[in-house]
C-alpha cells in the first residue's frame, strides 16, 4: 500500500544537494523533475516504483506507492537522514506518529511490503479480469493473469520471481528502435494507435490498436491490419518474446516474414476500431 513520510521543517533543501547526496551513496540513484516542488528519484536497474519527494505547506513529503520493493524503501530511508543531518528542526512522522529512529523502514521487513503489496496486485487483476498497469522508471509494466502465471504463484519466493519480472521490463529488455504512438480523437474519446514495419526492431506496450502495413508501398489507412493487443498476443511472431501481459520484445522481421504474418492475421482485422 501507498505510504507517506511526513518531514516537518521549516527549512527550504536544495533539491540538487539531496540528489548528490543519495548518488554518494548509491550510484544507481536517477532523480527527474516532475516540477520546482517535486523530484521523482528511483534506483535504476533496482526500484520497481521509485519514490517522490514534494515540497508541502508544512516541510516535505515522502511518498512510496503499491508495490514499492527494498531498494525503493531504502531509499526513503536515506532522504529521511538526509533532512536528519541538515535540518536539526525536522521532525519525522509516519502515518502520523512520530518516527525517532535512523530508519523509517527496517531493512528485515521490506521485502514483506513488497510481498503484501503484490498479492493485493495479484487479487485486483483476479477480481477484476484486467491486468494492473504499473508505473515506474518513466514507463510501465503490466501484471495481470499471464505474468502471474510465468511468475507461478503457487511456489515459493513468488514474491522474488515478481521483482524480477518487473526489474527485466524495467531495465533489461532492448532499447525500442521507435517509441512513437500516434494519437486519435480527443478528449475522453482519444485513443492510442501503433504502427508496427518490417524494418524496425521494438517493445510494444499496451495501445488501442496496434497498425500493420498490408503492403510495402502503402501507409494508407485503407491498407492498414487493425489488431488488438489481445489478438497480438494470442499469436505472436515465432521470434517475438511476450514479457508481461502487454510488453512484447519485438525484433524486425523483414518484408518477407512480415507481409506473410500480415497475410496471416487478416481475417483478424478489426477495423472497427477507429
Amino acid at each position: 500500500m501507498s505510504k507517506t513520510i511526513q518531514i516537518q521543517t521549516r527549512s527550504v533543501i536544495d533539491f540538487e544537494k539531496l540528489y548528490d547526496f543519495l548518488w554518494q551513496s548509491d550510484k544507481s540513484v536517477v532523480g527527474i523533475g516532475r516540477s520546482p516542488d517535486i523530484v521523482y528519484f528511483y534506483c535504476k536497474g533496482y526500484s520497481t516504483r521509485g519514490i517522490d519527494v514534494s515540497k508541502e505547506d508544512t516541510g516535505y513529503h515522502v511518498r512510496l506507492t503499491t508495490l514499492a520493493n527494498p531498494a525503493d524503501y531504502k531509499l526513503a530511508n536515506s532522504v529521511v537522514l538526509f533532512f536528519r543531518i541538515n535540518n536539526l528542526d525536522a521532525v519525522v512522522r509516519l502515518a502520523d506518529n512520530i518516527v525517532e529512529s535512523v530508519n523509517v523502514f527496517l531493512t528485515n521487513e521490506l521485502m514483506g511490503y513488497f510481498k503484501r503489496d503484490a498479492e493485493l496486485v495479484y487479487q485486483l487483476a483476479n477480481q477484476h479480469q484486467t491486468a494492473i498497469t504499473l508505473f515506474a522508471a518513466n514507463q510501465e509494466y503490466y501484471l495481470g493473469e499471464y505474468a502471474f502465471s510465468k511468475i507461478d504463484m503457487e511456489k515459493s519466493d513468488w514474491e522474488i520471481r515478481t521483482e524480477k519480472l518487473i526489474q527485466q521490463v524495467l531495465y533489461k529488455l532492448p532499447k525500442s528502435e521507435s517509441d512513437h504512438v500516434m494519437q486519435i480523437g480527443e478528449g475522453e474519446n482519444t485513443k492510442t494507435a501503433k504502427l508496427v514495419t518490417a524494418d524496425v526492431s521494438y517493445v510494444l506496450k499496451k495501445y488501442d490498436t496496434l497498425l500493420f502495413n498490408k503492403s510495402k508501398d502503402s501507409n494508407q489507412m485503407h491498407d492498414l491490419l487493425f489488431l488488438t493487443n489481445d489478438i497480438l498476443n494470442d499469436n505472436l511472431p515465432p521470434s517475438w518474446e511476450r514479457i508481461d501481459d502487454h510488453t512484447i520484445v519485438a525484433p524486425a522481421l523483414g518484408w518477407e516474414a512480415y507481409l506473410e504474418y500480415v497475410k496471416r492475421m487478416t481475417p483478424f482485422h478489426q477495423p472497427e476500431l477507429f
